[in-house]
């Protein structure tokens, strides 16, 4: 049984062009909200006490939507089917709508803030529309033993989208070109554009999961075992399992605490991505010290995506999740005593971004390990809407602990990330490691040729 390498990557376009629109929203947004907001409070009330409470209420209401949109979309998308698949729709309607939506937010810079507010409610609406079903389309195109790499594959796409959302941040920065607003935006929804492109163009959702099929039924016949074990499906019947049966009462509740330390997760990392560029700018002292921060955490986080992968098959995910907690709360806790800016800054980021590799490459595939393959999308939008429901609060949280309403600033950043991530350490501790012994078995005969 093979990882068919150049399908994964193909369908991991899409998440490249998720990934950097949330890397550019997440740099930009808050700058330009910051400037608005400070102009217009002071005009109105003489002080702008309210504009980082008020910053983080935007970036976080509008994921309030998503909570709303994830379930439905998912099962919208398992039920779907079209001549070009069951995901793939879902991406050409959404994608061009969110670049557009990213391309004109500078063009209203100058307009009012409503407007600012519409595009970016639209931004949000168009991603959820396609992010669910382009992250499902890995599990409908994997065997179950492969997807950690799998995962790990389509992560390392988002990474690059990451690190292409970085750079262009970062070369029209303050301290580089100090560039218009509009450079960033418009570089970014053209890469998003060639995403587009190579989807449309070189996706064939159907053909990619036949193949798939036809390897795991080849390699089913010669080990004279079911299908169903690597597809989670009935080989006569089609239907996915029944998911109660499926899950005793453990697997439910380790379910449940693996959402939460997803929440948890997200509640931390969305803090330091929402926030990060206001904190270089107040703390650092330079919008381009943050992106140098950041850039260190994803390259960190790029180069052991792929050895994350390897390490869970080897000891388990939920060792290698707990790994990760660990390292990513000892680098923010190290980062709340740094309250100057040096370039020793970049251990304890590099750290953190470790640790969000070994978090982010396995807690999908574990989501996805509790359904049957008619449920991808479904339980796909229940991980989303952990994530989402965690980048909906964890913004005005920080907007308020952050804020001179309770005479506090963004030094309040690092220690926020560190007490969510030693919640999700926690929760990580009471997750049970599903039994994968077939998956390791099919694992060491893909690894030798078998």
């Amino acid at each position: 049984m093979k990882l068919r390498l150049k399908n994964i990557v193909l369908i991991g376009f899409a998440f490249l062009s998720v990934m950097i629109l949330w890397q550019g929203y997440n740099w930009c947004v808050p700058l330009l909200l910051d400037d608005k907001l400070t102009e217009f409070f002071e005009q109105m009330l003489g002080h702008s006490d309210f504009t980082t409470f008020i910053i983080g209420s935007v970036m976080g209401l509008d994921n309030f939507l998503a909570l709303f949109m994830i379930p439905f979309i998912s099962k919208l998308s398992d039920r779907t089917h079209t001549v070009i698949g069951k995901r793939v729709p879902f991406i050409i309607v959404g994608l061009p709508v969110a670049l557009l939506a990213f391309a004109a937010i500078p063009l209203f810079e100058n307009g009012s803030l409503l407007t600012i507010a519409i595009l970016l409610l639209l931004i949000i609406m168009a991603m959820n529309v396609y992010r669910s079903p382009a992250v499902a389309l890995m599990p409908d195109i994997t065997p179950k033993p492969l997807r950690g790499r799998g995962n790990a594959v389509i992560n390392i796409m988002g990474g690059i989208g990451t690190g292409l959302g970085y750079i262009i941040c970062y070369i029209a920065s303050d301290n580089l070109l100090n560039a218009p607003r509009i450079v960033p935006f418009l570089s970014i929804s053209v890469i998003m554009f060639i995403c587009l492109v190579i989807v449309v163009f070189f996706v064939r959702e159907d053909r990619f999961r036949k193949e798939m099929l036809e390897d795991v039924r080849s390699y089913a016949k010669k080990t004279g075992t079911k299908a169903s074990v690597y597809i989670g499906e009935d080989d006569d019947s089609e239907q996915a399992p029944d998911i109660d049966e499926k899950s005793s009462r453990k697997f439910r509740g380790s379910l449940l605490f693996l959402l939460a330390s997803i929440l948890f997760y997200y509640m931390s990392t969305n803090a330091v991505e929402s926030f990060m560029s206001l904190y270089s700018r107040d703390i650092l002292g330079s919008e381009s010290h943050g992106i140098e921060m950041m850039a260190v955490l994803a390259v960190c986080n790029f180069a052991f995506m792929l050895p994350s992968a390897f390490f869970a098959e080897k000891i388990g995910r939920n060792k290698v999740m707990r790994i990760g907690c660990i390292l990513m709360a000892a680098g923010s806790l190290t980062l709340c005593f740094i309250t100057e800016f040096s370039y020793w800054m970049m251990v304890p980021f590099g750290i953190f971004g470790i640790g969000m590799s070994l978090m982010i490459t396995n807690m999908y595939p574990a989501i996805v390990s509790y359904c049957g393959r008619k449920d991808y999308a479904k339980f796909t939008g229940y991980y989303y809407t952990a994530t989402m429901l965690a980048q909906a609060i964890t913004p005005m949280l920080v907007g308020l602990v952050t804020s001179k309403l309770i005479n506090s600033d963004m030094r309040m950043l690092m220690p926020y990330a560190c007490f969510f991530m030693i919640l999700c350490a926690v929760m990580q501790f009471f997750v049970k490691e599903t039994n994968n012994t077939e998956n390791k078995k099919i694992i060491t005969e893909e690894n030798t040729g078998e």
